[in-house]
């Protein structure tokens, strides 16, 4: 019998290899562990959600970062957290920021587009406004909660 490679991360499994996938037990920690990650809610057997795997996956590989995470919930086996979270269709994609909710992506999943939109995200600590700039990591520069705001 064949041995298992060592290195396979259980989590990546269905998104190799830059997509966490997550469920009840590890969303609040995966998602308080980095400032800001983009989540995909999904349903396998939902032609849609297949459609999207790709340009999500794609995106992780081009902004994945230590302060920005992908992750996907399969709500087909994870219904609850996806009800806990407010996913009433599939897909979904959802902005959360020091693990709090921030905004729902809504546009075409274009990777060029994603990509604007959570690099974008206003991260604590993090500015393009030089006069704003925040030196406590948990804080958002004003504009840059606006901004995001504006967006949704």
């Amino acid at each position: 019998m064949p041995k298992r490679p060592r290195n396979i991360d259980r989590n990546r499994a269905n998104f190799v290899p830059f997509v966490d996938t997550l469920a009840e037990k590890n969303f609040d920690k995966s998602i308080d562990s980095k400032k800001a990650a983009f989540v995909l809610f999904y349903d396998p057997r939902i032609p849609k959600c297949k459609e999207v795997r790709k340009p999500f996956v794609d995106l992780a590989h081009v902004a994945a970062s230590k302060k920005r995470g992908f992750y996907a919930v399969d709500c087909s086996k994870s219904p609850d957290l996806c009800d806990t979270q407010c996913v009433s269709s599939y897909p979904t994609f959802k902005l959360y920021v020091n693990g709090k909710f921030l905004n729902n992506y809504e546009s075409a999943a274009v990777v060029d587009t994603m990509k604007k939109f959570v690099e974008s995200a206003p991260v604590p600590g993090e500015c393009r406004h030089k006069n704003e700039r925040s030196k406590d990591d948990n804080v958002f520069c004003s504009l840059c909660f606006a901004e995001s705001h504006e967006q949704q």
